[in-house]
């Protein structure tokens, strides 16, 4: 249904993130929060989910908009193009 793709408002971007991976985490604390939360659990969308869920608080890091996730075949070229650009300026 064509409604369900408007936009019904604007949210203020003042206290927003983006998540980006790697998300780090030990590992023992995190394989039983996602053993806690359950693999099919609806709510688990990431390893941080998973954490807060068990009731921790991921902590927040700066990232960088060159940390791209390559999902697509067209992400290649953008990884291709920082790969050269940091070679070319070292």
């Amino acid at each position: 249904q064509a409604d369900s793709l408007a936009i019904s408002s604007t949210v203020s971007r003042e206290r927003l993130w983006q998540a980006q991976t790697p998300q780090v985490f030990a590992i023992k604390p995190l394989i039983a929060a996602i053993n806690k939360m359950g693999v099919a659990h609806p709510g688990l969308t990431d390893e941080a989910s998973a954490m807060e869920f068990a009731g921790y608080q991921p902590r927040l890091v700066m990232g960088s908009y060159k940390n791209i996730k390559v999902t697509f075949p067209e992400d290649i070229e953008l990884v291709s193009y920082y790969l050269n650009e940091e070679i070319n300026h070292s």
